[in-house]
Formats: structure tokens, C-alpha cells, sequence
């Protein structure tokens, strides 16, 4: 009788515990869900802050090495800010990229074949984002000098 009632007990005691296991570890779960949720929402805004960043720093480059008439490098660093653009969806830093690369194409008297094909490739890569300012590029590219 005594060991009938101990084996109660003792079933009664690990039920609990069992349980109180379950429930931690459920608990645990929920926890580490959020916590993974909240890293995983910092990585995405830190990633998109650093494509600003790097958007914004190729821009500089560009201004700086269009005004010591190094083109060819201007062209790459408005071609990167454009496609970082894109990335962002920020078609405001797209556009402005692109209108930047025809102003320094018009500004030129010539642009080595080299240039013209980078940024062709460029606008072949972008097909989809035919804008008004992508064709008057492309149309400003068929018809400039090439040097």
C-alpha cells in the first residue's frame, strides 16, 4: 500500500516536472524566435544602411574624378550608385544617377569605346527600367563620338 502510494506520488512528481519541462522549453522557443526575428530585422535595415552609404560614396567619387577629367572612372562610380539604386528601390538615386551619366557624356567632346560599352552594359542589364531618362542615354550613347 505504502509503495502504491509512493509510486503515485512519483508519477504525480514527474507529470509535473514534465510538464513544467514542456512549458520551458516552449517558453525558450518563443524566445529565441523573437530575438532571431529582431537580429534578422537589425542585419536587413544594417545591410540597406551600408548600400546608402556606399550609393552616397559613389557619387562623391564621381563628382571628384569627373572634375579631375577622370571619366572613365565617374562613368563606373554612377553606374555603381545607379544599380545600388535600383537595389534600394530608390528611384529618385537611380534616376539622378543615370541624368548624371548623360550630363558627363554631353559634356564631352568623345568617350572612349571602352565607356561606351561599360554603360551599355550597364542599360542592357536594366531592360526592365526603361524610363524616359534610360532611352535618352542610350539614344545620347548611339549617336556620341567614340573616341
Amino acid at each position: 500500500m505504502l509503495q502504491r502510494e509512493v509510486l503515485k506520488i512519483q508519477e504525480s512528481v514527474t507529470g509535473e516536472a514534465q510538464n513544467r519541462l514542456s512549458l520551458f522549453e516552449k517558453s525558450v522557443r518563443e524566445e529565441f524566435s523573437e530575438l532571431h526575428d529582431e537580429v534578422k530585422s537589425s542585419a536587413v535595415n544594417l545591410q540597406a544602411g551600408l548600400l546608402t552609404l556606399e550609393r552616397q560614396h559613389s557619387n562623391l567619387q564621381a563628382e571628384v574624378w569627373a572634375a579631375n577629367g577622370q571619366y572613365g572612372n565617374a562613368f563606373s562610380a554612377y553606374i555603381r550608385s545607379a544599380d545600388i539604386s535600383r537595389k534600394l528601390k530608390m528611384e529618385f538615386g537611380f534616376t539622378n544617377a543615370i541624368q548624371e551619366l548623360e550630363k558627363l557624356v554631353r559634356k564631352m567632346d568623345g568617350v572612349f569605346g571602352t565607356d561606351v560599352a561599360k554603360i551599355s552594359r550597364f542599360l542592357d542589364s536594366i531592360e526592365n527600367q526603361e524610363s524616359t531618362q534610360v532611352r535618352r542615354l542610350r539614344d545620347l550613347l548611339n549617336g556620341v563620338k567614340v573616341l
